[in-house]
């Protein structure tokens, strides 16, 4: 008889354990759950300021495109002659006319 009291007071203490243990779990359960549901609604409010951003982001790269000069293409291209390729012409003395006679032309006749 002793025995079965024995073993008996043993599943009395080993049952309330496993109820002070399932209590515990339970406190950690819904403790965890309002931890998921508050992160959950941050992740909604991050979930629509990222949205607002990437479209602000979008009109701005909008904005920045139509302020850009349209590319024209460049027409100021510098084109290099080879020497030999260069038309020649005949290198004629000019006779240099006189400074004298230019004052002669010039000269005023009426005074």
């Amino acid at each position: 008889m002793d025995q079965y009291k024995e073993r008996e007071v043993k599943y009395i203490e080993t049952i309330r354990s496993l109820e002070r243990d399932k209590e515990c779990n339970l406190i950690k359960i819904n403790k965890l759950t309002n931890e998921v549901e508050t992160l959950q609604e941050e992740m909604d409010v991050v979930d629509g300021k990222l949205a607002r951003l990437i479209k602000s982001s979008k009109d701005l790269e909008d904005i920045i495109e139509s302020d850009k000069p349209a590319e024209r293409p460049t027409t100021n291209k510098v084109e290099f002659v080879k020497a030999t390729e260069r038309p020649t012409t005949d290198k004629v003395e000019t006779a240099k006319k006189h400074a004298v006679r230019y004052a002669e032309m010039y000269r005023r006749t009426s005074k």
